[in-house]
């Protein structure tokens, strides 16, 4: 729903939308007279009859809206104040600096003819006042943008040694146990690390909604601002997406390294074996043979005589009811 429909809801308007602009001298009688003819046979909004035909400007638009409503108004051609009491006034040029004011019409009188320019002069120099604060405010975006983004640069540099550290655990699984513990006191770390990296991502946010909230107040800047505010939006999403992946590849590794500990307690019974059984294929068959010691790993090389090497590719308990043994199955390399 448009605003031009919802400030004919809200309030009862002292002047219909084409009158405010043909007695400020804004559209002629002609061009209104034409934009109703449309709008009868069309149904279309009074104002974006005006804008389409290029008789009125957008912001010229969205002022005679917000006069109307009484006071600042948010409408589908931005932020506006209204017209000035008194005298009438003509388009505030917003869309680059310098601001250029034109007066449409002539005042009725001196007094308010001074009336009117200390209203617009008090607007521009809020305008000038917001726009500094909002320049103080971008600069402390962009820097806060940049220090978050070195500390994703650090969290994927330290996932990456991670990742590494785990590629050792799974190469060297008799030691896992201890690294395991080394590794999961990292992993500590970076959880810490993300932490302060979300609190940081929240703080941007509210200050980015501060800055919002100071910019409605200056009509005059508002393009201009609502670009870069949109850029540090999507600055914000990117370093979301960002956080996201680098969430996604923790949860891996964890679960990675909850596999490696099972693994790892898994072939811990067998430490204190004193004996273990291999089953392999031999030159007749698959055998059994019974070994001194605990088994081996998984992965470790076996040589039997008269065979090629044997790998072990996993370690179980006997096949047998009731014996207790460990048993190493072997694979020909």
């Amino acid at each position: 729903m448009s605003a031009e429909h919802d400030v004919a809801n809200a309030v009862t308007p002292q002047e219909p939308l084409g009158t405010l602009l043909v007695e400020r001298g804004l559209i002629t009688d002609a061009q209104l007279a034409d934009a109703l003819e449309e709008q009868r046979t069309s149904g279309e909004q009074l104002g974006a009859i005006l804008v389409a035909r290029g008789y009125a400007p957008p912001a010229l638009v969205a002022q005679a809206l917000a006069t109307q409503h009484g006071g600042m108004l948010k409408t589908e051609y931005g932020f506006a104040t209204g017209f000035g009491r008194g005298a009438a006034l003509a388009e505030v040029q917003v869309a680059a600096p310098p601001l250029s004011i034109a007066v449409a019409a002539a005042p009725a009188s001196a007094a308010a003819a001074q009336s009117d320019r200390e209203a617009v002069r008090s607007e521009l120099e809020l305008a000038s006042s917001e726009s500094t604060r909002l320049a103080e405010a971008n600069a402390r975006l962009s820097a806060l943008r940049a220090e978050l983004e070195q500390n994703l640069a650090r969290e994927t540099q330290r996932s990456a040694s991670l990742e590494r550290e785990l590629a050792e655990l799974r190469s060297t699984p008799v030691s896992v146990a201890d690294d395991l513990g080394a590794w999961q006191e990292s992993n500590a770390q970076l959880d810490a690390a993300l932490t302060q990296w979300q609190a940081a991502y929240v703080e941007l946010e509210q200050r980015l909604a501060q800055a919002t909230a100071r910019a409605d107040a200056s009509d005059e800047q508002r393009p201009v601002l609502e670009t870069r505010l949109q850029e540090a939006v999507e600055g914000l999403h990117e370093a979301a997406v960002a956080r996201g992946t680098l969430e996604a590849q923790l949860e891996a590794m964890t679960a990675q390294a909850a596999s490696l500990a099972a693994a790892a307690a898994e072939s811990a019974p067998w430490a204190e074996a004193e004996s273990h059984l291999v089953f392999f294929q031999g030159s007749e068959g698959y055998e059994l043979a019974e070994l001194d010691g605990p088994p081996p790993p998984e992965g470790a090389q076996v040589e039997l005589p008269a065979l090629p090497m044997q790998t072990v590719s996993r370690i179980g308990r006997s096949p047998f009811r009731g014996d207790s043994l460990p048993c190493a199955y072997l694979v020909a390399t």
